[in-house]
């Protein structure tokens, strides 16, 4: 096949015309959407930065970005500051590119700074941000458009929509098919999270989710439901009926487990996947508008650049669909390992409680000192860190860097990671026979 029957391909993938013009205003709403929804979470991430993580001594950082530190207190605050002002402009439409640009960039470096935040859709957001900046979300119901020129287009590509489409699609296939394990389909720990709280609720509903049958129907309704929704959403009628099925399961998650504004993100984003003209069209029939023609007009992009949208499309949906297949590479439970754990969508699957505890000292001395972790770290970040069982190594030659720097000559760090698992009896993690100082 030549260069250009694949390039061809690309353009048209499965019959779909990536560059099919299609009507703006869903893509709009979505941007208002999204753009109150980072406001709440960039206000929010401001208060836990400033109040809670910069008083840490020690981050937690990712493998590959090890250099995303904190900058000093005002720094920090002009960024947080600078932020929720660009997110204010993102919902109104104005110097959209501009802002949003911020909005993924700070967002996305609040995001990096410490694995002890870490959420599935903490890391949604901070890839849709990303996408967002490159599409057409201001080209309806903005200040950009109404200050724009007279020949601006009213009108986007389909790729736009469909690349946040097939972004959900994964997020809800990849946490059906975490789900597909003994522990989630035996009922935990769901039979755990569904007691918890539930005095808020009547009592006949609180002796429903309690029971055998409520949890077991829990646990596998959100496995089936996370497995066909996506399949649902792109089907033209069987969305329709999904609707309500699919707004009771997110406002439900609300009630029931603290996810913050990730029920409302998903409903929000459901709306993509109909028409691109519906807010148009539901205007019209409240009587503020008339249909008319949808708005479109032309819209001008070389073959070069579709080419390009093209392959980044495809390359950024082949990442999406591979990165979360990490977790069969390792041997036993990402939920024990916790190897490929973040980034996969694992959503929702363990729950767990850990103990650790480092003692250290320098090889001449005779006895070892207990260090406490609460001294350099938050709780928030321990109880992240214990999913990722690794990050303990890495502060284990933290302590041995800073004992260097005490004047010590040769570190020996021990530690002992006891963890009990989905309501399982504590079992020891690690070979606490090991100098972790010197394990790479």
């Amino acid at each position: 096949m030549s260069l250009r029957a694949i390039l061809s391909w690309l353009q048209n993938p499965f019959g779909i015309n990536l560059f099919q013009e299609v009507s703006g205003k869903s893509l709009a709403v979505f941007r208002i959407g999204f753009g109150l929804v980072m406001l709440y979470e960039l206000m929010n991430m401001r208060l836990y930065i400033l109040n809670d993580l910069l008083a840490s001594s020690y981050f937690i950082t990712y493998d590959l970005f090890p250099w995303v530190r904190p900058f000093p207190m005002p720094v920090m605050e002009f960024f947080a500051a600078i932020s929720v002002m660009a997110s204010l402009f993102v919902i109104i439409g104005f110097k959209f590119r501009v802002a949003q640009s911020i909005v993924a960039f700070v967002w996305t470096y609040a995001f990096l700074m410490d694995q002890g935040h870490y959420n599935n859709h903490y890391y949604l957001y901070s890839i849709v941000s990303f996408v967002l900046i490159f599409s057409g979300a201001n080209r309806n119901y903005s200040l950009d458009a109404k200050l724009g020129p007279k020949q601006w287009s009213t009108a986007v590509f389909r790729v736009e929509y469909l690349i946040i489409q097939l972004q959900v699609f994964v997020v809800y296939f990849f946490g059906a098919v975490a789900k597909m394990n003994g522990d989630w389909l035996a009922g935990w720990p769901m039979k755990l999270w569904l007691s918890t709280g539930i005095e808020q609720f009547p009592t006949w509903y609180g002796d429903f989710v309690t029971s055998n049958f409520g949890v077991m129907f829990y646990s596998w309704g959100g496995m089936l439901f996370d497995f066909s929704i996506g399949f649902v959403l792109f089907h033209k009628k069987l969305r329709y009926w999904a609707l309500p099925a699919l707004v009771f399961f997110h406002v439900s998650n609300h009630f029931f487990w603290n996810i913050g504004t990730f029920p409302w993100f998903s409903i929000l984003v459901t709306f993509m996947y109909f028409e691109p003209d519906w807010p148009q069209r539901v205007l019209s029939k409240m009587g503020f508008s008339r249909i008319g023609n949808l708005g479109l007009s032309a819209r001008k992009a070389t073959n070069r650049k579709r080419n390009w949208v093209a392959i980044f499309f495809t390359l950024y949906i082949a990442i999406q669909f591979l990165a979360p297949f990490r977790q069969f590479i390792y041997q036993g439970s990402p939920g024990w390992h916790g190897y490929a754990q973040h980034f996969a969508w694992r959503m929702m699957l363990v729950d767990m409680v850990s103990g650790v505890q480092f003692r250290i000292k320098d090889t001449g001395d005779s006895e070892f000192v207990n260090v406490r972790m609460e001294d350099y770290i938050t709780f928030r970040q321990f109880r992240k860190s214990a999913r990722i069982p690794s990050s303990f190594l890495d502060f284990a030659h933290f302590l041995g860097d800073e004992m260097i720097k005490g004047g010590a000559k040769e570190p020996v760090v021990k530690m002992e990671i006891y963890k009990s698992f989905n309501g399982r009896p504590y079992a020891l993690l690690n070979d606490t026979t090991v100098n972790y100082a010197r394990v790479i």
